[in-house]
């Protein structure tokens, strides 16, 4: 029979290494915040670069350190709380030494490369996005007219027709009953055609707060990391990363959220 020390004395040491490892892997990160302008006599669109950095660590349901956060200008996040690729992004800004205009610039690149596809099942758990449009559609009964409303409209921003829907609050019961989570879609056309050139899927977030994320299908109906645009100009289109543009002509900067509805001037 063995030594029952020695057996208690391996079981010390790997609990140890456990908890080392463990620890060693629950590393605090400190991110400041780009400026939280509390003044309503300024533009308050100079909080939509505060507002995207905590709409962006949101996707990944972070909750700020209790004892020390949010603040206007940082918070501090456990790297347990986010996928491993998202926290060696957010270390190396340590590496390079922080501000909050840096913090910005790596969430908007980050939500540019196409993050919150990869990662949508995270904050979309009990009703799944599809990699593509023809298993979207099946999903949500677009044919209902109790759960949906439809209107075909001049978008401004696309500079064609979109056959917009969205699901009305006289149909949220049985909304519900289908498993379907409040939502708009924007079916863009092809200049006189009939066609679909892209779908943008907007959703509410399923934490119950205010915010929607953004999705966007291209014409062969596969998700898509670009959205085409009319140019301000009014004369050339351009290419804009989905969701980041969708988000800047959503966000609604008196209520401090990123909505299906976009704000003025903006329209579908």
């Amino acid at each position: 029979m063995g030594n029952p020390l020695r057996f208690i004395g391996v079981g010390v040491v790997f609990l140890l290494f456990l908890v080392n490892t463990l620890s060693a892997q629950d590393e605090i990160i400190r991110l400041p915040l780009p400026p939280n302008i509390m003044d309503k006599t300024q533009n308050q669109m100079l909080n939509l670069k505060h507002d995207t950095v905590l709409y962006f660590l949101a996707m990944f349901f972070v909750s700020p350190d209790e004892d020390t956060g949010p603040s206007d200008k940082e918070v501090l996040i456990s790297t347990r709380q986010l996928p491993e690729q998202i926290a060696v992004e957010l270390r190396q800004l340590e590496v390079e030494g922080m501000t909050g205009d840096k913090v910005f610039a790596k969430v908007r690149e980050l939500l540019k490369s196409g993050v919150a596809n990869r990662y949508r099942e995270i904050r979309h758990r009990s009703f799944g996005i599809s990699d593509h449009w023809s298993e979207m559609e099946r999903q949500l009964f677009l044919d209902d007219t109790e759960i949906w409303s439809r209107s075909r409209i001049a978008s401004d921003v696309k500079g064609t027709v979109r056959v917009i829907y969205r699901t009305q609050r006289s149909g949220a019961e049985k909304r519900r009953a289908k498993g379907l989570p409040p939502m708009s879609v924007a079916m863009t056309l092809k200049k006189g055609s009939e066609d679909v050139r892209e779908t943008e899927l907007i959703i509410k977030r399923e934490d119950g707060g205010l915010d929607w994320d953004f999705y966007v299908y291209d014409g062969d109906g596969k998700l898509a990391v670009s959205s085409l645009f009319l140019a301000s100009s009014g004369k050339k289109e351009t290419i804009g990363p989905a969701p980041y543009s969708c988000m800047t002509c959503h966000y609604n900067p008196n209520r401090r959220t990123f909505e299906n509805l976009p704000r003025r001037p903006y329209s579908y």
